[in-house]
């Protein structure tokens, strides 16, 4: 009987344990993107866009490719 009270002590003990103890693991943080356009934009002429990469309070500096597409306003078709 103490074998098998002992026994059950131990595994209620492993079992709190393992309940209380702090293993929360925390996803990747979310890539956010600032994009930086002129403040004028003329028709049929090259514009820069710059782009600022961040995830949480760290710059992306290593980013291996930004994508733009250009929609026409209140368009559902992509400008080719």
């Amino acid at each position: 009987m103490k074998k098998i009270s002992f026994t059950l002590m131990i595994i209620l003990l492993m079992i709190t344990v393992a309940a209380c103890s702090s293993n929360e693991m925390e996803g990747p943080k979310k890539v956010e993107v600032n994009i930086q356009l002129p403040e004028e934009i003329s028709i049929n002429e090259e514009t820069s866009l710059k782009v600022k990469v961040f995830q949480g309070d760290t710059d992306v500096t290593d980013a291996d490719e930004v994508n733009f597409e250009i929609w026409k306003n209140d368009s559902e078709k992509k400008v080719k």
